[in-house]
């Protein structure tokens, strides 16, 4: 067998984060499902956006009939309770000292997530990978795909750590 010649690999530079992060993240979105699964989702996301010095939009989407068939104007009464509970989040987040707003989008979840982050002009679209409602479609089906399809912006995929069974 002959010996290979030796390749040398190059190392690429590293750009400092301190100075790179602000400047490439000013704006975050992260996609919450008003599940248990939005508070370890968050846990991870806002240790982030508080380094990033970001402003934080916290997206939805809506599942009802009526905003699946009517799309991002409907305000039906789980609409608004979604509302409600991203606003209640949102306080929290601002009381912590970082910079948040909410939107509800209303549909099929890849198009209103691209549809959001573009209008809103985020540099990072931050979503769970675990859930049991509408992100149990998404992540198990090709819609992360779709929506990175959809978007040129950067699309990260958080796990929340699992409890851990005793076996």
């Amino acid at each position: 067998i002959p010996e290979r010649a030796k390749v040398p690999l190059l190392t690429p530079s590293i750009p400092a984060f301190e100075v790179r992060a602000g400047h490439i993240y000013k704006k975050m979105a992260v996609c919450l499902e008003t599940s248990e699964q939005d508070e370890p989702l968050l846990a991870q996301v806002l240790p982030l956006v508080g380094a990033a010095g970001a402003e934080l939009v916290l997206i939805h989407v809506a599942e009802s009939a009526p905003a699946r068939f009517l799309g991002h104007g409907v305000l039906d009464e789980e609409a608004r309770d979604d509302s409600d509970y991203l606003e209640r989040i949102a306080e929290k987040i601002r009381a912590a000292g970082l910079r948040c707003l909410t939107r509800i989008g209303a549909g099929e979840p890849e198009h209103e997530i691209a549809r959001i982050a573009e209008e809103e002009r985020v540099d990072l679209i931050i979503a769970g990978s675990h859930g049991h409602k509408f992100f149990g479609d998404i992540f198990h089906g090709s819609t992360v795909s779709q929506l990175r399809h959809m978007t040129k912006i950067p699309v990260l995929s958080i796990r929340p750590p699992q409890p851990s069974s005793s076996k």
